[in-house]
């Protein structure tokens, strides 16, 4: 009788957990109702009850402004607001404008690597002489 085993291991090289970022680019835009403006402020707070802080400045005839976060996480809150500025002060706030980033989930790019396989194999063979014929004792011929 001849038994076949036959043992199949796939070895996978320890895959690092890809890690994804995303960066969430906010577009801005206005309506100048100014005419003695030299510029805006632009002013970014996380939530809808953060603190605001000042982001940026563009010029008087840009109305538009484009805040890029990278890491963002995603599912998060920002919310912008506007002022024109000249050298005698600054103006009201515009409204206050918010918005959500997406959870953006995007599948490896990388395939694994380092796949192996390794097979084992073990035969077993019996005799196919009875074991009381083999124990037992053989005699001469022929004396």
């Amino acid at each position: 009788m001849k038994t076949l085993i036959l043992i199949l291991v796939l070895c996978l090289m320890p895959l690092a957990l890809f890690a994804q970022t995303q960066t969430a680019t906010w577009a801005l835009t206005w309506q100048d109702t100014n005419t003695t403006h030299q510029g805006f402020n632009i002013e970014r707070r996380l939530g809808q009850t953060g603190t605001f802080a000042k982001i940026g400045t563009s010029g008087p005839t840009v109305k538009a402004y484009n805040d890029v976060i990278a890491n963002d996480p995603g599912n998060t809150t920002y919310c912008y607001r506007v002022a024109a500025y000249n050298t005698a002060g600054q103006s009201p706030y515009s409204n206050i404008a918010c918005g959500t980033s997406p959870v953006v989930t995007v599948p490896p790019v990388n395939p694994p690597t380092g796949v192996t396989v390794a097979v084992t194999v073990t035969v077993t063979t019996q005799s196919a002489v009875p074991a009381a014929a083999a124990a037992a004792p053989q005699k001469a011929k022929g004396k």
